[in-house]
């Protein structure tokens, strides 16, 4: 049995095969830090900063039950050898632009 342990701030609601599975937030969140590695000048000065990725934090080791659903920079931070961590699909708006969900879940390669 796999188990989905919604890791954002927010309750995720899952669209998928005309069902919708809401995924109540665990009470941890799974951040991701960057660091600055060097700022340029862009047309009209405005600065243009690079960043990386450091340390993840609040994301458990793999347990081989478990899938962690993670922010979308979280999930790309863990990179394509952590299969247990994914992130919420494509942004589902209603009629009147506001989102209501999502389209299943994904995994960056």
């Amino acid at each position: 049995m796999s188990y989905l342990i919604n890791l954002t701030p927010h309750e995720l609601r899952i669209h998928y095969s005309d069902k919708v599975l809401v995924l109540p937030p665990s009470g941890e969140v799974a951040r991701v830090g960057t660091v600055r590695t060097s700022t340029f000048s862009m047309a009209e000065g405005i600065p243009l900063s690079f960043y990386k990725y450091t340390e993840i934090t609040g994301l458990p080791d793999p347990d081989g039950r478990t899938t962690y659903v993670v922010s979308g920079m979280v999930e790309s931070a863990a990179g394509p050898g952590r299969l247990d961590v994914v992130s919420p699909g494509d942004l589902i708006r209603n009629e009147m632009g506001k989102p209501i969900g999502c389209e299943g879940l994904k995994k960056s390669l």
